[in-house]
């Protein structure tokens, strides 16, 4: 016997649809949209997601349907983002974010999970504070081991598998990565003696350090002379050194602490040009553990570049 729906069953109001509801949108397409962004090709990408090629650009050219329109470009170094691609990746890696929180809630899996991330020591100083604040919500259980170093160690560390995250400026040719904040690199602190013929006194990180080898260039570019005043290992050590007196260092307005980011060189010194922090993720596969983690770390810049210092707050 056939059976109908009474009608005397009333329906809430909240519940009647007006109109019909949207297509839903598939977040396996989402994920290839932002992982071919990442990679910059379909090759790349697909390789990222361990699916050939043409499986990808299926999906590609299916979130271009929905979305009305396409959302790459052939660029001379591989694909770029339309202005209809630039606005769906924002939204793109959020909802990826919220699915992929959701499955790790739900299924359990991020309790007793490990993750190590590594950066350096000064952006560990400046930017990782709301970062495990908002890793401490989103991921909870998830124990972080933090690997601090320079660039080309730490990328060295990623690509031998040893580094689940990485956050570091001159990201090499061989890693898929990111690129998440442009800033241009300032001179900060007071020189005592300010005459235009007078050696420049430093202070620097450690060799290795990029900012090191971009600001001792820029000084041999233009013939000026240095000394180094002081050599540190780490953000808190430069910082007092510079507070102390003892010269000028290479950093990032965003990185450096209130009290001498005001601070300026009294005369003119070098240009130091714009740095790129590059962002890699060893694992982006729904609800991977480094893969929501890496979303953190996106939100936390997508915040600095639409308020500076605004990663100051929660210090």
């Amino acid at each position: 016997m056939q059976r109908t729906l009474s009608r005397d069953i009333q329906v809430p109001a909240s519940y009647r649809l007006e109109k019909p509801l949207p297509a839903l949108i598939d977040t396996a397409y989402l994920r290839s949209f932002v992982v071919v962004h990442e990679a910059g090709s379909i090759a790349a990408g697909a390789a990222c997601l361990h699916r050939v090629p043409s499986a990808v650009s299926q999906q590609i050219q299916r979130l271009e349907s929905q979305m009305g329109g396409a959302l790459f470009l052939r660029g001379r170094r591989g694909l770029v983002l339309t202005e209809r691609g630039r606005k769906l990746l924002p939204l793109a890696m959020d909802m990826l974010a919220f699915n992929d929180n959701a499955l790790s809630t739900m299924q359990g899996e991020t309790s007793g999970a490990r993750i190590v991330v590594g950066m350096s020591d000064t952006y560990a100083a400046s930017f990782l504070p709301p970062i495990l604040a908002a890793c401490n919500h989103a991921l909870p259980g998830v124990t972080v081991e933090l690997r601090t170093g320079y660039g080309p160690g730490l990328w060295a560390s990623y690509e031998r598998g040893e580094i689940d995250v990485l956050l570091a400026q001159a990201c090499p040719a061989s890693v898929i990565a990111e690129v998440v904040h442009v800033e241009t690199l300032r001179w900060i602190g007071v020189l005592e003696d300010p005459s235009e013929d007078s050696d420049i006194d430093l202070v620097v990180f450690g060799e290795g350090c990029p900012d090191r080898e971009l600001a001792i260039d820029a000084l041999v570019r233009e013939g000026r002379g240095y000394r180094l005043r002081f050599e540190g290992h780490s953000h808190a050590s430069v910082v007092a050194a510079v507070r102390s007196g003892l010269g000028v260092t290479p950093m990032l307005a965003n990185t450096a602490p209130s009290p001498i980011r005001t601070f300026v060189p009294r005369i003119e010194l070098p240009r130091l040009g714009a740095i790129e922090l590059s962002l890699a993720c060893a694992d982006k596969s729904a609800g991977a553990v480094p893969a929501a983690f890496a979303h953190i770390v996106r939100q936390c810049f997508r915040r600095v570049r639409e308020s500076p210092g605004s990663h100051r707050d929660t210090l």
